[in-house]
């Protein structure tokens, strides 16, 4: 079970490795701790630490992120949000990720304030990481991004919020031309009143095919299911969810938000970097 979470997580870090190489941010709401806090902390499945922060490591290789924030919460308030929750398992995970937080220096914020606190607290966090990695552009570009004003930003003009994707069928090759079919031999003249030419019905025109991209589901679908037979086909079917990236407005552009704060040269970049993004996955 443990080689299969850091099999999943080698392979996040080939996607996001191969993200950020093309100068993208990424996101992650899981980090490397959360497989050795579960298996080690939790469940209890490895009892060597120093194995598991072998394994570990050689997952996630170089790809150590920039940044890392635990937001920590009571186990009563995490069991009171889950179905037929382990308060116990949920103490001895929230105690791993202290201890973890507490020895590799992470700072650790309390998620049960209110949304803005919580919000505030992480931007100031993630404005001093940005504003380091932005110094040399800002240094070379002349250009300045200030991403102190980003939270005012979102309060007043809100990410678009994209309707959940559902499942649709892979686009299908279009059917070849085909040759029109020859005419039916005439039929003898026949002397008939003229009658008005019945409307013709119009023929319903097939949708166009979207633009779909493949997304995948944790791997802990399989490893919760003992990795049957049976089950790691229906996780693996589960785990195929085809959805359309490409979203675009009634102009034609691509939805995504665009910080008010941007102008100019830097502006144009950033509307430039997320069209090619938005093209390459569509």
């Amino acid at each position: 079970e443990v080689l299969l979470y850091n099999a999943l997580r080698a392979q996040s870090s080939e996607a996001i490795r191969t993200t950020t190489e093309q100068g993208t941010i990424c996101l992650s709401d899981q980090s490397y701790l959360t497989t050795l806090v579960t298996e080690y902390y939790g469940k209890g499945t490895i009892t060597d630490y120093y194995a598991a922060s072998t394994i570990m490591q050689f997952a996630v290789a170089d790809m150590q992120p920039d940044l890392l924030i635990l937001l920590d919460t009571s186990a009563s308030t995490a069991a009171s949000q889950q179905a037929n929750a382990d308060q116990a398992l949920l103490e001895r995970l929230r105690a791993g990720y202290l201890w973890e937080a507490n020895q590799r220096n992470i700072p650790v914020l309390y998620a049960t304030d209110d949304l803005n606190t919580v919000f505030q607290q992480i931007w100031s966090y993630v404005a001093q990481a940005l504003s380091l990695s932005y110094d040399i552009y800002n240094r070379v570009a002349g250009a300045s991004l200030d991403f102190s004003q980003v939270p005012s930003a979102i309060e007043v003009e809100p990410p678009i919020i994209l309707p959940t994707p559902v499942p649709v069928a892979k686009p299908s090759a279009p059917a070849e031309e085909q040759a029109p079919a020859p005419a039916p031999a005439a039929e003898p003249t026949v002397v008939k009143e003229e009658q008005a030419p019945a409307p013709e019905t119009p023929k319903p025109q097939p949708e166009p095919s979207e633009a779909v991209t493949i997304t995948f589901e944790p791997i802990s679908i399989l490893a919760s299911e003992q990795l049957e037979p049976e089950a790691i086909h229906t996780g693996l079917q589960k785990s195929l969810i085809h959805t359309p990236y490409e979203q675009k407005d009634e102009q034609g552009h691509y939805r995504y938000y665009i910080p008010i704060e941007l102008r100019g040269k830097v502006r144009s970049q950033y509307i430039r970097t997320m069209n090619q993004q938005f093209t390459h996955y569509s």
